[in-house]
């Protein structure tokens, strides 16, 4: 009957999540000769991700897998320095990257789908890894005070159960593995606030129009991810330092429709969270 468990499997270590923790740990068991069992609730890879960004440890690290040349013909864009803009005449270099003596002295702006396809084709030419898509893990199995697995809901929405010797929790910052398992976290305070959205590129538009700004106490930071098509801003704000402040820079046509975008943009995405004052344009700090 529909929404009940039809059946139980075995695997030696399931994995909750096929975000890139998930499907790293789900190569390397695999590799190693652990049957592997990776479960993803979603159907692929194609969504919005807080994170694009493909440091050089990892990139070493892909490259130990044997993975560095598949990845480096993904589309991506390079960050090697990261430098404010103070006034005209001036700025901040606040990271040069060239300096690091590692094979990979680079950041790499990669669209995440595009990371966990390749990790994913990696795994399927492992014998003993097997990653079940739609498949959304609802509950542990437990038996005698221990872990023993998972029910998941399949997409038909039937449930099962999937016993491991091992389970493993890669299922994000909400967790629902860690929580049932009553593993608790200890969080810390972090001195800044981050807003992420996007804002689309379009055909004229002055790369340069919106630019990192740094400023009393807040700075602003612009992603240019050219091969996704689309500006990522993020704007830190240091608590005490007052609201925020989207500073864009005069050169350039199509600075001011560029530039406009990016404040609707920004208004849209804090008034929703209801931290902006809509009428006077500024953000305020939790």
């Amino acid at each position: 009957m529909k929404g009940t468990v039809k059946m139980s499997e075995r695997t030696g270590c399931v994995v909750i999540g096929g975000g890139p923790a998930g499907m790293v740990l789900g190569l390397l068991l695999a590799r190693a000769g652990v049957e592997v069992t990776v479960l993803e609730k979603h159907g692929d890879f194609l969504r919005d991700f807080r994170g694009d960004t493909v440091h050089p440890s990892t990139l070493q690290l892909l490259d130990e897998l044997g993975l560095g040349e598949q990845f480096a013909q993904l589309r991506q864009s390079r960050l090697d320095m990261v430098a404010f803009t103070v006034d005209e005449d001036h700025s901040v270099v606040m990271a040069d990257f060239r300096r690091l003596p590692v094979p990979h002295p680079y950041i790499a702006m990669v669209p995440q789908w595009d990371l966990l396809n390749l990790l994913a084709k990696a795994g399927a030419e492992e014998p003993s890894y097997t990653l079940r898509m739609r498949s959304e893990v609802i509950g542990l199995v437990r038996e005698s005070g221990r872990v023993q697995g998972v029910r998941y809901r399949t997409e038909d929405g039937r449930t099962r159960e999937m016993r491991a010797d091992l389970t493993v929790a890669c299922d994000g910052r909400w967790s629902i593995a860690r929580g049932q398992a009553d593993l608790r976290t200890r969080d810390l305070p972090v001195p800044f606030d981050a807003w992420w959205f996007g804002l689309s590129r379009r055909p004229g538009d002055n790369p340069d129009a919106l630019t990192p700004v740094a400023g009393k106490g807040r700075f602003v930071i612009v992603r240019q991810n050219l091969v996704a098509g689309v500006q990522t801003q993020k704007v830190v704000d240091v608590p005490g330092a007052g609201a925020l402040a989207i500073t864009d820079a005069p050169t350039g046509q199509a600075v001011e429709t560029t530039a406009q975008r990016g404040r609707l943009t920004f208004r849209g995405a804090a008034g929703k969270s209801g931290v902006l004052d809509l009428a006077t344009e500024r953000a305020t700090t939790h």
